[in-house]
C-alpha cells in the first residue's frame, strides 16, 4: 500500500507526461523531430477549455523540442 502511495505522490502531472511521451516517440533534436513533437501535442493543447491552463502548457511545449 505504501508504494501506491509513495507512486501517487510522486506522479507527474497530464502536461509532463505527454511531453515526456513526445519525446519518447520522436527521439532526436532534429527540426523533422521537433515538429512531430509539437504536431504530437498541439491536439492536447487545443483541448484544455481554460485559456490560462492552455498558455501555461504551451509555454511547456519548448521543453519537449530539447
Amino acid at each position: 500500500m505504501q508504494a501506491y502511495v509513495d507512486e501517487v505522490r510522486n506522479a507527474h502531472g497530464l502536461d509532463i507526461f505527454l511531453i515526456e511521451r513526445a519525446r519518447h516517440l520522436f527521439p532526436g533534436s532534429g527540426p523533422e523531430q521537433k515538429l512531430k513533437r509539437m504536431n504530437y501535442l498541439l491536439p492536447h493543447i487545443s483541448r484544455i477549455p481554460h485559456v490560462l491552463a492552455r498558455e501555461q502548457f504551451a509555454g511547456m511545449r519548448s521543453k519537449a523540442g530539447h
